[in-house]
């Protein structure tokens, strides 16, 4: 076996020394197993010694370790809407209620734009998913907490698109995923102005979301969203889970 070199560099004045390694054995059938091995230096050259299984409690505390930033700390409380936190990934749910939305014309997609209005809207379940490359929201019917058989259905929001991903544009979100910052990130989201759709077809109502928004905003369902309406994705919440978690 050809030997690699590869030097660690950081910014802190304290040197980093080789302490363990981690093996991770897989299969044909994704299934996986891992083990921690303490590491010395002889002859110049690191040596592993005899390791033992990776727990879940390891790997949490390994997690950690490598997250300098400390997004979701060991230990943290979390709030009973929080879904699932995975190292700097945070899923959390809200329930369906009434929101104040804004809306602005958009030059991009004028035929898919509501104009300049605003006001309260009644709004279905959502579940918000952000991380350090992703930012999605999906909607739910209900009112109850998401379980993983719970099917997912496409946001009827303008600024997502059709794998429920938020478009960011210049809004300015938080920096931590921290269960804390859900507020913000709702915030960010809500607060935000909607310019136009980004696909056609994103729920089945005639003239589409463009045309539900306007009647939303006339009073035309009252303080509740017409679940009906919402396009399914033919995956559950335990499907999303799954896909984001594949390496």
């Amino acid at each position: 076996m050809d030997q690699i070199q590869f030097t660690v560099k950081t910014t802190e004045t304290e040197p980093l020394t080789l302490s363990r390694a981690v093996l991770i054995y897989e299969d044909h059938k994704r299934r996986a197993f891992a083990t921690v091995h303490q590491c010395t230096v002889k002859g110049g050259k690191p040596v592993l010694l005899s390791g033992r299984a990776m727990t879940p409690a390891m790997s949490r505390s390994l997690s950690g370790k490598l997250n300098r930033k400390n997004i979701i700390g060991i230990g943290e409380f979390l709030p009973e809407n929080v879904l699932m936190t995975d190292g700097d990934t945070l899923m959390w749910y809200e329930k369906p209620q009434v929101r104040h939305l804004a809306f602005k014309p958009s030059t991009i997609y004028p035929h898919r734009s509501l104009g300049l209005r605003g006001g309260p809207v009644p709004i279905p379940g959502t579940i918000f998913v952000a991380g350090p490359q992703n930012w999605s929201v999906f909607a739910v019917k209900g009112t109850e907490r998401p379980t993983p058989s719970t099917p997912l259905y496409a946001a009827p929001f303008y600024n997502v698109d059709q794998n429920g991903g938020i478009c960011q544009g210049n809004v300015t979100i938080p920096k931590s995923t921290a269960a804390d910052r859900i507020g913000a990130w709702n915030d960010a989201f809500f607060r935000s102005y909607f310019p136009h759709a980004n696909y056609s077809g994103v729920v089945d109502y005639e003239g589409d979301v463009t045309a539900l928004w306007t009647d939303l905003l006339d009073g035309k369902f009252g303080k509740d969203f017409p679940e009906e309406v919402m396009c399914s994705y033919g995956l559950t919440l335990a499907d999303l889970i799954r896909k984001r978690g594949e390496l």
